[in-house]
């Protein structure tokens, strides 16, 4: 209801990036013995973020901002394969890396006076970051089309500033989120059956990850607020793709993942706890889908038509990391039919055809108070893919 009056409380924001990303690799020929790749890797961004903001109910909202963020981000890597004892073979890789960021903003306060809130405020600061990750596999070579592995790696997300200061109003420096590390072990297999017309992956997996970023709401400042915590994860996939013959191909997929916070301190601001679930994870997703291809001659060129219908379900799952609520589960229905040529392929499709409104993301913003981000609703349409 503070609302209300359109125009009272209005947020301006002009956001503009640009990106640029390389990679140069070198590899052993595909019918060599002994495998091996090595490479490197740059990534550089500059985004600014300029905004205009005024508001009646919240004075720390009425403000000029500016903000400047470099991101550069660099990295070599190598990884090789090769026989330990045939059919067992193992593939060992590394990546060595660093991560840049330099943060120029400004914060000018334009409403009225209020004694808590500075006329402005300047940060200027730099964020650095070496890591060494890795992995390593065994797998065992059943038949040439049949194997069995387990593999464990160490993983690196890149920490860094926000885009936005939280506290910029009261004067003080946001501080650089922590990278994100992690370790990820893994079991599986890949089987066919029905001379080939069967596939089957499976796979078993567990997770270990240290100051991942989530997203929390802060009443007090009515503002959403980047937290670091940790949690584990466990569960299974299984994938598999059968010809069916008389053109129709059916695919599917089931999964289970546990995921639950770890190592949280009591009181946690954010509200999470020790054992919590970790927002957005369903514990169980699923899709299936029937495709259909069949010679097809159209205007005297040899053509294909092409038709699926897919099902996708997710089942319901914590809303933040508080756990104050909980999102629905859901199912999305799609569908698509086309005809490909040669090079070029035309279809229809349509999204979502039962129009669920099926919920994405959630926010609880007080006791009584909650909200949720809808999906996109029905859509309807044509398109075209050209190969050249």
């Amino acid at each position: 209801s503070f609302f209300n009056n359109e125009g009272d409380s209005v947020r301006n924001a002009t956001l503009e990036e640009q990106a640029y990303q390389q990679e140069f690799s070198v590899s052993a020929p595909e019918d060599a013995d002994f495998q091996w790749l090595v490479g490197t890797n740059i990534y550089y961004s500059d985004f600014e973020l300029d905004s205009d903001e005024r508001d009646i109910v919240f004075d720390f909202n009425n403000s000029l901002g500016e903000t400047s963020l470099d991101t550069l981000s660099y990295s070599a890597f190598g990884e090789t394969t090769f026989s330990v004892l045939d059919p067992l073979s193992a593939t060992l890789g590394v990546r060595v890396g660093r991560d840049e960021q330099d943060l120029e903003s400004l914060f000018i306060y334009t409403g009225p006076a209020n004694p808590i809130i500075v006329p402005s405020f300047e940060q200027d600061d730099r964020f650095t970051d070496n890591y060494v990750v890795g992995s390593a596999a065994l797998v065992y070579e059943v038949t040439p089309e049949d194997n069995i592995y387990a593999s464990v790696r160490r993983g690196h997300a890149p920490g860094g500033f926000a885009t936005l200061n939280r506290n910029q109003f009261v004067g003080q420096p946001q501080l650089a989120r922590p990278a994100s590390e992690s370790w990820t072990y893994e079991v599986g297999a890949k089987l066919t059956a029905w001379d080939g017309r069967l596939r089957l992956d499976a796979a078993g997996f567990f997770n270990d990850v240290e100051d991942a970023a989530f997203i929390a709401f802060d009443p007090a400042q009515s503002l959403s607020v980047p937290v670091a915590l940790s949690y584990q994860s466990y569960g299974f996939e299984l994938e598999g793709r059968a010809d069916i013959g008389a053109g129709f191909t059916l695919f599917g997929g089931v999964g289970m993942t546990e995921a639950e916070f770890d190592d949280v301190p009591a009181n946690n601001p954010a509200g999470a706890e020790d054992g919590g679930d970790v927002p957005n994870v369903p514990r169980w997703s699923a899709a299936l889908s029937l495709d259909y291809a069949t010679p097809l001659e159209v205007l005297d060129l040899d053509s294909t038509l092409l038709a699926r219908f897919e099902w996708q379900f997710k089942s319901d799952r914590e809303a933040d990391v508080a756990n104050t609520f909980t999102l629905d589960s859901y199912n999305v229905f799609n569908a698509q039919v086309g005809i490909a040529l040669d090079d070029m392929e035309f279809y229809a499709f349509a999204r979502n055809l039962t129009d669920e409104r099926y919920e994405t993301l959630g926010v609880r913003f007080g006791p009584n108070t909650e909200a949720v981000s809808i999906g996109q609703g029905r859509v309807i349409g044509v398109g075209a893919s050209i190969w050249f």
